[in-house]
């Protein structure tokens, strides 16, 4: 075993020989526009739901 790697296929490739490819992502990150949105209804829904607890009894304000 010698000390060097062997450089030869590495210094011979021709790049010109690769396929062209169009990478899509599976899982694009939400523009802001839509996070803006997002929030806006889950506070939406919030507001909704301010007293509904876990067993889904809706209580109201105590006085």
């Amino acid at each position: 075993m010698s000390d060097k790697p062997n450089l030869e296929e590495v210094t011979s490739f021709d790049k010109s020989k690769l396929k062209k490819t169009e990478t899509q992502e599976k899982n694009p990150l939400p523009s802001k526009e839509s996070k803006f949105y997002m929030l806006r209804m889950m506070s939406f829904r919030d507001q909704l739901n301010w007293g509904e607890g876990a067993t889904g009894v809706v209580r109201g304000p105590t006085v």
